[in-house]
């Protein structure tokens, strides 16, 4: 199919092509019926284009619509990747000066090593079934950490759940700094942000001599 879709290929060999792939049609359905079909060699396919990536069998370089949009993609991802590569990752000394017990990042290493298990598992699936296991998956964790859905409703300790997300954010940040990659760091904010983004307000506040309050965004927007 490949090399139907291709334009610098011969008619002769279209031709050719498009009667091979009849033949192969009609011994697909025949097998499909419960025969027991054979493929000539001349049907089988000696190289593969080399989008397809596939591990073993040779390939060939293919310039057709598929392969050009493979090969654009390609270099999206490598510029995106070097990017990256230039964006320098920095941590608040808000997060890092809160002092973990030693267990408590160790559960935390322990549980971040296990998302990212976890995780590598979600990426073949199609984009909505995706998405809505990741957020299941970082469901789990937030639980672990407010003992509820979601901070605002946490019955913990908040000195306890402070010094946990503040942990998380240094496994997290020393992890993406060490891989040059800013989109681990998406972690932390989606599982423990509100109580890091809370913290914040509350430290800022305390160096000002000032009280925090907890507006809904709805209310502030009013404001402006």
């Amino acid at each position: 199919m490949d090399r139907l879709l291709t334009e610098d290929v011969d008619e002769d060999e279209k031709e050719s092509i498009a009667k091979k792939m009849i033949k192969l049609v009609n011994l697909y359905y025949w097998a499909l019926d419960g025969h027991k079909i054979k493929v000539d060699r001349e049907l089988r396919v000696e190289k593969y284009p080399h989008f397809m990536e596939k591990k073993g069998f040779e390939s060939y370089h293919s310039i057709s619509i598929l392969g050009r949009i493979f090969d654009e993609t390609e270099k999206a991802i490598l510029q995106r990747s070097e990017d990256d590569k230039q964006i320098q990752i920095t941590m608040l000394p808000f997060f890092t000066e809160v002092e973990a017990a030693p267990e408590c990042i160790s559960l935390w290493e322990y549980n971040y090593e296990e998302y990212l298990s976890k995780s590598r598992g979600l990426f073949d699936l199609d984009k909505e079934e995706k998405n809505e296991e990741f957020e299941k998956l970082y469901q789990s964790y937030k639980y672990l950490l407010y003992d509820a859905e979601e901070f605002e409703e946490t019955s913990r300790d908040l000195s306890q759940v402070y010094m946990e997300a503040c942990a998380i954010y240094r496994i997290v940040y020393e992890r993406a700094r060490s891989t040059k990659s800013i989109s681990k760091c998406r972690f932390v904010w989606v599982v423990a942000g509100a109580a890091l983004c809370h913290l914040y307000a509350t430290k800022y506040a305390a160096q000002r001599g000032e009280k925090t309050v907890l507006c809904p965004l709805s209310v502030t927007r009013q404001l402006y």
